[in-house]
């Protein structure tokens, strides 16, 4: 792992110099670049809850002066096991940068904010009524490369959170839809109160994946989940 540079800082804040309506693709890929190394600061409060309702590690550019020097590289790993994203400068308004916890995954596994690159985006996929006729489907356990081991105590906390008593999972594959994997959880709208509860439950599961990998909802009983998280 790389030691934070204090350079890195420097050009992040010249990224940061830039308006956000000025910021593009390129800016993206360096701030991604950038990012992984620099030296940022962990603040005295170190853990806060953002607007979303999510819980993040308070960081910030390093003030003048001595400070203790990290790197989201460095910090993604405790993140990763603990459930938490990272907000860099959580007094601006925004924030300067929002890390949630999927992209922080991604970064352990493969090196980058974006994925592995095997799969489409990571938006979450509609929930389907039914399964597709004519579909097929190609089912089994996700492997480590896809389902890290560090991964699935955050997922299986917050499914028994939500009120899954033993969560279990399945990777579904639509022959149709090749490079679209969905991670398929029992958690099923048929025990929730509300169809509005059960939303918010599946919004909040999937900011716990990396882009490129997604969840999706199937009526209970319609497929097979044999899988322990």
């Amino acid at each position: 792992m790389t030691e934070p540079d204090i350079s890195g800082t420097h050009a992040l804040e010249r990224l940061f110099d830039l308006p956000r309506e000025a910021r593009d693709a390129g800016w993206l890929d360096s701030f991604y670049e950038t990012v992984k190394t620099a030296a940022i600061e962990v603040c005295d409060t170190q853990a806060i809850e953002g607007p979303d309702g999510f819980p993040y590690l308070n960081t910030r550019m390093p003030r003048p002066g001595e400070f203790e020097a990290h790197s989201i590289e460095e910090l993604a790993e405790a993140c990763t096991d603990q459930g938490v994203g990272v907000v860099l400068n959580a007094h601006g308004q925004p924030p300067s940068w929002v890390f949630y916890y999927g992209q922080l995954w991604s970064l352990r596994a493969y090196g980058g904010f974006t994925g592995d690159g095997l799969g489409d985006s990571g938006e979450p996929a509609e929930g389907i009524d039914e399964l597709p006729a004519g579909a097929e489907l190609m089912l089994g356990a996700p492997a480590p490369s896809l389902l890290p081991d560090f991964a699935r105590p955050v997922l299986r906390s917050y499914l028994q959170h939500v009120g899954v008593q033993d969560p279990a999972v399945v990777l579904m594959i639509d022959s149709r839809y090749p490079k679209t994997r969905n991670l398929v959880f029992n958690l099923y709208a048929e025990d929730f109160e509300s169809g509005e509860d059960f939303e918010d439950a599946m919004q909040t599961l999937a900011w716990f994946l990396p882009p490129g990998l997604a969840t999706i909802a199937i009526p209970k009983g319609a497929l097979d989940i044999p899988h322990e998280l």
